[in-house]
C-alpha cells in the first residue's frame, strides 16, 4: 500500500468503531463511496479488492491536485433506539508529502446542513454527531441560529 493511502488509512481508521462510509470526492468532481468495516480490531473494505481500487482512486485524486473524505461512522450507541452517526471531514493534498487538513466544526456542520443547489438551510439530520478530532456536538444541540452564524462566518472567510 502506497504511503499516502496508508496514512488516509491510519486516520480514518481512527474512528471506525464498527462500520462506516467513506466518501471521496476529487479535484475533477468525481465522487465515490466506500464501506468500510472493523474486523478483529483492523478496518478492511467490504470487498477486499476494493483496497486495491481505493488506493488508485486516492493516488489519482493526489495527483490531480486534491481530495476531500466525508467520513460516517456508526457508534453502536443507541438513542430512541437509533444507531448514531459520527460525521468527519478531511482535505487531503500533496506537498511534499501528504497533507490531512480536518475540516473545521463550522464548515462541516454548515456544509452538511446546507442545501447546495439552493443555498438554503435544512434541519441537522437526528442521530448524528458532527466530530473534528474527538471534539463531538451533536445534531440536537445545533439550531437555526447556529448555523446562520456558521454561514455568516463561512462567508466572511470566503471573502
Amino acid at each position: 500500500m502506497d504511503e499516502p493511502v496508508r496514512t488516509i488509512m491510519d486516520e480514518v481508521g481512527r474512528h471506525v468503531y464498527n462500520k462506516a462510509y467513506l466518501t471521496l470526492l476529487t479535484a475533477r468532481g468525481e465522487a465515490s463511496k466506500w464501506r468500510l468495516r472493523r474486523v478483529n480490531g483492523r478496518v478492511q473494505f467490504s470487498d477486499r479488492y476494493e483496497a486495491e481500487f481505493f488506493a488508485e482512486t486516492v493516488m489519482d485524486a493526489l495527483h490531480d491536485g486534491f481530495l476531500v473524505m466525508v467520513l460516517r461512522s456508526f457508534t453502536g450507541e443507541r438513542r430512541s433506539g437509533r444507531i448514531i452517526k459520527e460525521l468527519r471531514a478531511y482535505r487531503v493534498t500533496r506537498r511534499g508529502g501528504i497533507v490531512i487538513s480536518k475540516v473545521p466544526m463550522d464548515e462541516l456542520i454548515t456544509s452538511m446542513n446546507v442545501n447546495s443547489m439552493t443555498g438554503e438551510l435544512m434541519q441537522p439530520e437526528p442521530f448524528v454527531k458532527y466530530c473534528v478530532d474527538d471534539e463531538c456536538i451533536s445534531s440536537d444541540e445545533i439550531d437555526e441560529r447556529d448555523l446562520e452564524v456558521y454561514i455568516r462566518n463561512i462567508k466572511k472567510w470566503i471573502n
